[in-house]
């Protein structure tokens, strides 16, 4: 879906996103949206989910494109911060300090659950999960002791597995 949007509506030249795809049969001249309103802007959630996108993929075509975003409205942001709320919050995932979990286990597994069930009642907006099933886990995330696993990172460190959700968010709280 990342690649379409980009395909129809980045714009090469300056960075940011149209509002409509080039060609589109219409009057209205192309524009650029960036102030949240009731809804988020189209630029701000492309903020958000660009960066997001990169960590989870190490693709950084989707960090280049975050940052230019950015650039492009980073005086709009600067002239009226409360207009822009959704694009500081992906502002705050770039520059603040971004955790991922990595889960290693079967989605209906019950320490899988119980983990899931434990993310989602914190607030941890600069937060990527990942789920992976113990077969494909690779690059050395495999289950301990056979029961679900969670390994907590920041940039590349990962701190040592733990099977218990309050372990796990222990190491999530830890600056």
């Amino acid at each position: 879906m990342t690649r379409t949007m980009t395909a129809r509506f980045w714009d090469e030249k300056d960075g940011g996103f149209y509002f409509t795809e080039e060609g589109a049969e219409t009057a209205v001249p192309r524009r650029k949206e960036v102030y949240d309103g009731a809804l988020p802007s189209g630029n701000s959630v492309a903020l958000f989910n660009l960066l997001r996108l990169a960590l989870l993929t190490g693709d950084s075509a989707y960090e280049d494109m975050a940052s230019r975003i950015m650039k492009v409205f980073s005086e709009d942001v600067k002239r009226a911060p409360a207009a822009h709320t959704f694009m500081l919050v992906g502002i705050d995932f770039a520059v603040g300090q971004a955790s991922n979990v990595i889960l290693v286990g079967a989605a209906d597994e019950d320490g899988v659950q119980s983990m899931l069930n434990a993310l989602k009642a914190a607030y941890l907006p600069n937060l990527v999960i990942y789920l992976r099933q113990p077969s494909k886990a690779g690059l050395g995330y495999e289950k301990i002791e056979g029961k679900a696993t969670a390994y907590v990172c920041r940039g590349q460190t990962c701190m040592p597995p733990t099977n218990t959700a309050e372990k796990m968010m222990e190491l999530l709280s830890a600056r």
